[in-house]
């Protein structure tokens, strides 16, 4: 019987029997099952803290044109857009009526929530108002953040009926939304804030060349942002 050269037989495989091969499956099988398992169970454990992150009783208050806000300068309306990459707000000049939104973001996690993005929207409508937007850099664990935002009154004399979008990152990165009372949902990276930004910077860029410069910071979670539009000082 012919037999194989001592480096061929070095490199002769063993296959092992049929018992061994059933054993290894069962053995890579058991070990998927476990990962998926922990995967789920980790998935779970981060929902329940995103569930903890609500939004309270949106309030809406309109102002009458030529009211005085109560700025210490003479600034004429004040907001909260911190995506400074925004179209200025058209509607916001002097003498018209605005609408003032307050709204509480309270987290009851365990854990730091931020960003936090608010979007409004009218009631029935396919997409959000461009001009309505806030956001919060963080939430510490079992605290509220409240953000205002001042937007033109398209409604009167009826009440702006208006809808909100929260999208928020956890501590591990995961991002998550919850539309007006709706249980929350993992948020698609096409609606989180760092895409909207580039999104509306890129649109900024072909409708103006105006450059816009931060001001500085005013107060916990808000910001003022400073524009000059046919020589008139708007406050966002």
């Amino acid at each position: 019987m012919h037999q194989l050269p001592p480096f061929a037989e070095a490199l002769t495989i063993e296959w092992g029997t049929v018992p061994d091969w059933v054993a290894a499956i069962g053995t890579v099988l058991a070990f998927v099952v476990a990962a998926v398992a922990y995967a789920g169970s980790v998935w779970l454990s981060r929902e329940a803290q995103a569930r903890q992150v609500s939004m309270s009783q949106l309030q809406i208050d309109v102002v009458e044109a030529g009211t005085s806000l109560g700025l210490a300068q003479p600034m004429v309306l004040i907001g909260v857009p911190v995506d400074l990459s925004q179209p200025m707000p058209e509607g916001l000049v002097p003498g018209v009526r605005v609408a003032r939104l307050k709204l509480t973001v309270v987290n009851n996690s365990d854990e730091v929530m931020g960003p936090v993005s608010l979007e409004f929207a009218a009631l029935g409508a396919r997409s959000f108002l461009r001009d309505a937007h806030g956001e919060i850099d963080r939430i510490q664990p079992h605290e509220t953040a409240t953000i205002r935002v001042v937007i033109p009154d398209h409604w009167y004399p009826m009440h702006p009926p208006l809808q909100v979008r929260m999208v928020f990152r956890d501590s591990a990165g995961r991002w998550w939304q919850r539309f007006e009372n709706e249980r929350v949902r993992s948020a698609p990276r096409r609606i989180r804030p760092a895409e909207h930004a580039r999104k509306q910077a890129a649109k900024l860029s072909r409708a103006t060349s105006v450059e816009r410069t931060p001001a500085p910071k005013a107060g916990s979670g808000w910001r003022l942002v400073g524009n000059v539009k046919d020589g008139v000082h708007v406050a966002r």
